[in-house]
């Protein structure tokens, strides 16, 4: 975890993200490459982080194809490997905490009744935190998952189209490929750019966890 830590709480020297997050429209004028917008100079660098597309990218030859692709970010790797390292002990919580919100909102309003209450973990918070694992073992799929499908659904499989619910094992990187084959030069807009994101893909029940920088405090601030 020491090892890797620099690559997530140091933004300013390993990006996040392909482009600047400064940006809300892409591409970005040309006229910015004479002269980045930098607005910070910290121990690191220049920040936000601008990075010169032509010694990212790396060609190579596919099927015939030209094929332009840049190195994936390790920051996203790296918090990967932190989370799945912090997620293997699970987190303690004191057994005096109110078993639950009812109990917590109960014993609030006993000691403290002209008060809004505060939201603070409860045990049963705890208990269903450290039951929802962040970073999770890809599944492999089967084998011959093309032979279990309908005529319908292989054409489907096969059209050459990107959509929603497709039963390839490979499908859930497609997301991921079109990042690193058409998104590493925020001053281009490639033509057979295809979906960086799915709506949806954060959809259901959030559990996280917060990255602290250690630092003296004050006492009065604790």
């Amino acid at each position: 975890m020491d090892l890797v830590r620099p690559y997530i709480v140091t933004a300013v020297r390993y990006p996040s993200f392909h482009a600047p997050d400064n940006h809300f429209e892409f591409p970005l004028s040309p006229a910015l490459q004479r002269a980045f917008p930098y607005s910070l100079i910290t121990p690191h660098g220049f920040w936000p982080l601008y990075r010169q597309p032509s010694l990212l990218v790396e060609r190579h030859t596919h099927y015939n194809m030209l094929l332009d692709i840049a190195p994936p970010l390790i920051t996203v790797a790296a918090k990967l490997l932190y989370f799945s390292r912090s997620e293997a002990t699970e987190i303690q919580f004191h057994p005096q905490l109110p078993v639950d919100r009812a109990a917590a909102m109960a014993l609030h309003q006993q000691q403290y009744p002209n008060e809004r209450p505060y939201p603070s973990p409860t045990q049963a918070d705890w208990r269903e935190f450290n039951a929802h694992k962040a970073s999770k073992l890809v599944d492999h799929g089967s084998w011959n998952w093309r032979t279990e499908l309908s005529p319908e659904a292989g054409a489907l499989e096969d059209d050459g189209v990107w959509r929603k619910g497709l039963k390839a094992v490979s499908a859930k990187w497609d997301n991921d490929w079109q990042r690193i084959t058409c998104c590493y030069d925020p001053f281009r807009l490639p033509a057979l750019k295809g979906v960086v994101y799915t709506y949806g893909s954060m959809h259901g029940l959030w559990a996280g966890r917060m990255l602290v920088r250690r630092t003296s405090i004050p006492s009065n601030y604790i």
